[in-house]
């Protein structure tokens, strides 16, 4: 996930969209690698089986990059599977923002 695939329609549901790398997959592990590294989950980048909790990875990009204003691996001059060698804690993330969505965001990186 991108934000640039998330839409938001005149009631302010927001609707996922551009599928144009989508496919029907086999239940279980994938190891495709498509889409926008940045936003990549570091097992994608490390080329290892993956599940659907890498979208997870995506959300928490797009949510840091929504609140920071800034695109969340580019300020460290690095990928994601080159920044995360340990789990990112809430109370590192900028502390003007509510720990509740500090925990969010850490909960999906």
């Amino acid at each position: 996930l991108k934000p640039q695939n998330v839409f938001m329609q005149d009631d302010n549901t927001l609707k996922i969209g551009d599928f144009g790398l989508a496919q029907t997959i086999e239940r279980g592990k994938r190891t495709s690698h498509v889409g926008t590294p940045c936003y990549m989950a570091p097992e994608v980048l490390q080329k290892d089986a993956y599940a659907d909790a890498v979208d997870v990875w995506g959300i928490g990009c797009i949510l840091m990059e929504a609140v920071t204003m800034e695109f969340l691996w580019e300020r460290k001059g690095m990928l994601a599977g080159q920044v995360l060698t340990e789990p990112i804690r809430a109370a590192s993330l900028p502390s003007q923002y509510p720990m509740p969505l500090r925990e969010a965001i850490a909960a999906c990186l």
